[in-house]
């Protein structure tokens, strides 16, 4: 599955392009030549822990590309769909260390968490070595080893549907809730400039209106503010509701212009 591996600036190497065939391959070479060094390049570009001593010497940061085309029912590609990221026919994993020793990582050309480098390319790539068996022990793996084990494929598949739909759902629920909060904060904002435009009409004469303004409800607040201002006034103070912000501020000042004056002339 392996095609390609592209280093750049990596310990010793300062360029270097392999293609892998179908088959079996095989690297060969006397101790000290850079075997190590391929290996190591290929880790990072899997997700392995990035260190500033890989950058050569002299260069600013170290590249390694690894692409691969898995077949279209490799898990790697439900794993990148879960995550939003667009599985191609070819999955590119490419990372990139500074001389510092920081990294960023990439698949396809999109920006991704080393972590979820580390995934995919866990699915990808499997490494033996000395202490491989090791790897039994990390919980994360146990899940798939049991249904591999003891569940159909197909089960497998309709459960792993269901779980997509429930996700999907479960985020449009969230929108949706976070829709009618945004909704509830503007009503109470909207329900205050209503409380504060209908505080206007107390400006021009105070003594002499106070009465009928010193009830609880805005409903009855209104049904004053139309009976001593008139309709059309009244109008900036009952549908403020379907107004932009924009408006909201016209209203005021046309609401403002018309009630001072008539309260002044009292």
């Amino acid at each position: 599955m392996l095609t390609a591996l592209s280093i750049r600036d990596v310990v010793l190497i300062e360029r270097l392009d392999l293609s892998f065939g179908p088959g079996l391959t095989v690297l060969t070479g006397e101790t000290g030549a850079g075997k190590s060094i391929l290996l190591d390049s290929l880790g990072l570009a899997l997700g392995a822990r990035a260190e500033a001593g890989l950058v050569r010497g002299g260069a600013e940061q170290a590249v390694v590309t690894a692409c691969f085309a898995p077949p279209t029912t490799h898990p790697v590609h439900a794993m990148l769909a879960e995550q939003g990221l667009e599985a191609e026919d070819d999955i590119v994993l490419r990372r990139v260390v500074g001389k510092d020793g920081r990294s960023r990582a990439f698949v396809n050309d999109q920006p991704v968490g080393v972590a979820l480098l580390r995934r995919a390319g866990a699915l990808l790539v499997e490494v033996q070595g000395q202490h491989e068996q090791m790897g039994l022990a990390d919980p994360a793996g146990h899940g798939a080893l049991l249904d591999a084990f003891g569940v159909a494929p197909r089960l497998r598949e309709a459960v792993a549907a269901a779980w997509t739909d429930w996700r999907g759902a479960r985020d449009r629920l969230a929108a949706a809730q976070e829709a009618i909060a945004a909704a509830e904060r503007d009503e109470e904002w909207l329900r205050h400039a209503v409380h504060e435009l209908a505080g206007l009409a107390r400006l021009g004469a105070v003594g002499q209106i106070d009465d009928y303004f010193a009830i609880g409800s805005d409903a009855d607040i209104a049904a004053h503010v139309e009976r001593y201002i008139g309709e059309g006034v009244s109008k900036f103070v009952l549908r403020p509701i379907a107004a932009t912000d924009g408006e909201m501020l016209t209203q005021t000042r046309h609401l403002a212009e018309a009630v001072i004056p008539r309260f002044k002339g009292r």
